[in-house]
């Protein structure tokens, strides 16, 4: 996605450019902005655990995180999967073979 121009934001707010931070008590994903969104920015977004943004801050830092919960790992597919369709207005068929995999 980052190739094709869609980056996402995951290592600070989509709205207001705060950097993550463990701090953060609310976590939203803004399809609309394209990212993770803090506590302090009253975003409409999908709400996740504190562990989803924390791995997707993780993935954007090419860092990883022991024992991680496989809640965590469906509710972050999820959100790439949506972000995906949201963005490019269709199913990625490379998305289902890695799935397969």
């Amino acid at each position: 996605m980052k190739l094709l121009g869609y980056g996402i934001s995951l290592d600070k707010c989509a709205s207001c450019g705060r950097k993550f931070d463990y701090s953060w008590t609310n976590h939203r994903f803004s399809f609309d902005l394209g990212g993770l969104c803090c506590d302090r920015c009253n975003i409409f977004g999908v709400e996740l655990s504190s562990d989803s943004a924390e791995l997707l801050f993780l993935l954007s830092s090419n860092k990883r995180r022991k024992n991680q919960n496989v809640n965590n790992l469906s509710e972050i597919s999820n959100i790439i999967k949506t972000f995906t369709l949201f963005t490019l207005g269709q199913k990625v068929k490379s998305l289902e073979l890695l799935k397969k995999l």
